[in-house]
């Protein structure tokens, strides 16, 4: 997640976009010539959103599923595969009369207290990268990329001093500047350099991992995965990640994050397994230099 995102995760716990009523999320852009032959091989045999943790991590962060609400039922969808074929010739170098995995493919989601989620995949055709985060609620709207964009009723922009002109117009680029300086969390300037050397994204991963490990310490943030670390709580992915950025800085090695995701029954971090799917030998993760 990204500062604003995370930004946008603590607007809503302080009711600030009132009742979120439905969330998206998505990973769009063309992965182009960084396709590996594992994962083009899993493409290859599996159709769906093969790749949902960047959309629906947030997603079920903003609506709390599964300490307040739970997912319920979903639809998805895919489009036929006007690319995978051509796409799969390319990298493999063999003829491919059948791929299962659509260009396209949308996810929604129904959660038991009647809200909803969409989220998106495609990086099989051109588009400038997005991850279509979108927050809507009953007082406000936030989104994401290919900009920032907030949106707030009146009474809900006074809450945060911010004095609106007009109703229903998106707030400007230093009102949202004020918002996040408000909600979005505090990092030290070495910090935001340790993360941006460590991930060539601008650091988000380990700036989430950062964000995750300051929750409360309690019985409840323990009995979600975390562990207790001195007097400070931390996820167990984050302490790991944390311990690996170290162990890399010092061998001034490539640094490979894994992300806190956060909603276990929904999702994993599926890249082992489709290396092992695939017959690749996966990539050793926390101590160790990974296998490339």
């Amino acid at each position: 997640m990204t500062i604003f995102e995370m930004a946008v995760c603590q607007m809503a716990r302080e009711g600030l976009l009132g009742e979120l009523v439905h969330v998206e999320g998505g990973y769009a852009h063309p992965i182009g010539e960084r396709w590996t032959r594992w994962r083009m091989a899993y493409a290859h045999l599996n159709g769906g959103d093969i790749y949902p943790t960047h959309s629906i991590g947030p997603a079920c962060r903003l609506l709390d599923i599964h300490r307040t609400d739970q997912l319920h039922y979903l639809t998805a969808m895919q489009t036929n595969a006007f690319q995978g074929r051509r796409m799969y010739q390319k990298v493999m170098g063999e003829p491919c009369n059948s791929f299962a995995n659509g260009d396209q493919t949308s996810t929604m989601i129904r959660t038991v207290k009647g809200k909803t989620i969409l989220i998106q995949h495609n990086v099989m055709t051109p588009r400038p990268y997005s991850r279509m985060f979108q927050a809507v609620g009953t007082q406000g709207y936030a989104a994401k990329y290919p900009v920032a964009e907030v949106l707030l009723t009146a009474e809900a922009a006074a809450k945060v001093g911010i004095a609106l002109d007009h109703s229903n117009v998106p707030l400007s680029a230093s009102q949202i500047e004020t918002l996040l300086k408000h909600y979005a969390p505090v990092f030290s300037s070495e910090a935001i350099n340790l993360a941006k050397q460590l991930d060539p994204r601008g650091g988000m991963s380990l700036l989430h991992g950062l964000a995750i490990s300051a929750m409360p310490a309690t019985r409840f943030a323990v009995g979600y995965g975390c562990v207790r670390f001195g007097g400070v709580v931390l996820h167990r992915r984050t302490f790991k990640m944390l311990h690996s950025a170290w162990l890399y800085a010092r061998n001034d090695t490539r640094f490979h994050a894994r992300r806190s995701l956060g909603v276990r029954e929904y999702l994993t971090w599926r890249s082992v397994s489709f290396r092992k799917e695939c017959g690749h030998e996966p990539k050793k993760w926390y101590g160790q230099k990974a296998v490339t």
